[in-house]
């Protein structure tokens, strides 16, 4: 009985929604293409990440900024630094704490001497500015996936707490047209990035199906990879950070009000069972388990009026 209440118990830490936010908001910032064949190629891009995060992820229009190189692609507003400013201030002012917010940069890069830039019209976005761009927003949980040439130092000016930083390349000098974007989307718009077959995609499994595709696309066309990924999660939070909403994954059938009640009910079991594994060797063994037990039976019962079906997913 003690191995299984363990085991269930380490489930539990996996599972866990460590603050995975009751709401997310989407950005896509489709930066300028330079040539007609970019600027068509970022621009189909951002419009399918989003309307998958609409109809896959059911994420609400309202909770969507698309900003891009021109108005003729449907954005919300043109992909300009002093906008995309504006839009990071607009989204975390609505933002609770606890929430997720994707910004998802489409589009080029450049490295000038010491500084990493991403391509906008008008003036370019360098990383240390998007690092003050967000540095008054602490309370959001920030998922920024830069796809361009060159964004591997990204990584370094943004990582922090409540961040997961990812890059097309490893570093300045993968400076050639990246497919990453490509590959990143289409885990959230195709089927079978979903590894572990819980019925949503988190930001991991989007990355290492991405990560993959990338390898391959190069492989079949017998060419040199160019473009190596990185993920940078201080805070060990892609396995469970999901664009699609705790509200999203679970309003189905069941009354707002008491959906609010079952979420904070499954919080409040999952800080207690962490807590209580952190004290164990403080407890008799027995007396442990005993206690351990009976919140991992009550954590059960909310996770199976979460789900009608009554599978422990």
């Amino acid at each position: 009985m003690r191995a299984r209440i363990i085991a269930i118990a380490l489930l539990l830490l996996t599972m866990a929604s460590a603050r995975a936010g009751e709401r997310s908001f989407l950005m896509v910032v489709s930066g300028i293409g330079g040539e007609p064949v970019f600027s068509e190629k970022f621009a189909k891009w951002s419009k399918t990440m989003v309307k998958a995060a609409e109809t896959r992820m059911g994420t609400p229009r309202e909770h969507i900024v698309y900003l891009a190189e021109t108005e003729a692609d449907g954005a919300d507003a043109l992909s300009h630094k002093s906008v995309l400013a504006a839009a990071i201030n607009r989204v975390a002012a609505a933002a609770e704490s606890g929430d997720s917010v994707f910004l998802f940069l489409i589009g080029h890069g450049t490295a000038r001497g010491d500084r990493v830039l991403f391509n906008l019209p008008g003036p370019d976005l360098a990383a240390t500015e998007l690092d003050t761009m967000l540095a008054a927003h602490n309370h959001i949980r920030w998922i920024i996936v830069n796809g361009a040439p060159s964004s591997g130092p990204f990584i370094q000016a943004l990582s922090g707490p409540k961040r997961i930083v990812i890059t097309a390349t490893a570093s300045a000098a993968e400076r050639y047209h990246t497919v990453f974007s490509e590959h990143f989307i289409a885990a959230y718009a195709q089927a079978g990035a979903d590894s572990d077959k819980n019925g949503r995609v988190s930001v991991l499994e989007a990355f290492t199906y991405a990560r993959r595709a990338v390898e391959r696309s190069y492989s079949d066309e017998a060419t040199l990879q160019s473009e190596h990924a990185v993920l940078d999660d201080t805070d060990a939070l892609a396995r469970i950070s999901y664009l699609e909403s705790d509200r999203t994954q679970y309003a189905d059938g069941i009354p707002r009000q008491q959906l609010t009640r079952l979420l904070a009910d499954r919080t409040r079991l999952e800080e207690q069972i962490t807590s209580l594994i952190a004290v164990k060797t403080l407890y008799d063994p027995l007396v442990y388990d005993d206690k351990l037990e009976a919140l991992l039976v009550e954590f059960a019962l909310v996770h199976r009026a979460l789900r009608p079906t009554g599978t422990l997913q």
